[in-house]
């Protein structure tokens, strides 16, 4: 089993509604970090636990994202998350995103699709602690919609993203996510999808097994699309 928690902050600047490295001979249990041109992988000893991606990855030039994790690990090392899957090549391990990201009374870009959306990341630093290790990154949000004169861009959101990786336990592990958005521009808004799903913000994509079954309090549920009453 994998706990996470996830504490979501949104502060605003203006406003903003809707609402290291590590080496070899580590310890045999020990939380460490190694860092490269593409993120940042954490492990304990020799398990790997999640990997933070910085670098720009798409297919083709297609869903171009970063800023999440992927791959995510079980306690045993195997891979549990997917990225680029067939149905929906936007998805990606673990991510925090919204369709609508809206400036007045325009919309930005679409950071669940990876539609003209730009993560440009400041700064990624680990932090150990004496029983966990953290990454912390500050992030700037873009969008190619929204420029000056010159056609740059400009800043639409400032993240600040902290994840705490725990020790593993018998049959588990904690993974905590603190996510903290600052408005750096008058009137900002996100929001989920413009539909009645409204689907949006913090979002894992895991492998599930063929077998895959939903139960409520009355026994087994027929998915929808739609939320169901369980």
């Amino acid at each position: 089993h994998l706990g996470i928690s996830l504490l979501l902050t949104l502060s605003s600047g203006t406003i903003l509604s809707a609402e290291d490295s590590g080496g070899r001979g580590v310890a045999e249990h020990s939380l460490h970090a190694v860092s490269n041109d593409e993120g940042t992988l954490i492990s304990e000893g020799n398990t790997p636990i999640l990997h933070f991606q910085n670098a720009v990855k798409s297919v083709n030039g297609k869903w171009p994202r970063s800023a999440y994790v992927h791959p995510l690990y079980d306690l045993e090392g195997t891979v549990i998350t997917e990225d680029f899957p067939q149905d929906h090549g936007h998805h990606r391990g673990i991510f925090w995103a919204w369709h609508q990201v809206w400036v007045g009374n325009q919309k930005r870009g679409d950071a669940w699709e990876c539609r003209d959306f730009v993560w440009e990341f400041r700064s990624t630093k680990t932090l150990k602690h004496k029983d966990s290790l953290s990454i912390i990154a500050e992030i700037i949000w873009k969008s190619p919609d929204l420029v000056d004169s010159s056609q740059k861009m400009l800043p639409i959101v400032s993240e600040r993203t902290t994840i705490t990786v725990h020790p593993r336990q018998p049959n588990h592990r904690l993974i905590d996510f603190e996510i903290s958005l600052l408005a750096l521009q008058n009137d900002v808004k996100i929001g989920g999808s413009e539909d009645v799903k409204g689907y949006g913000g913090f979002s894992p994509r895991i492998k599930l097994s063929e077998d895959q079954i939903f139960t409520g309090r009355d026994g087994t549920l027929e998915p929808i699309t739609t939320a169901i009453d369980a």
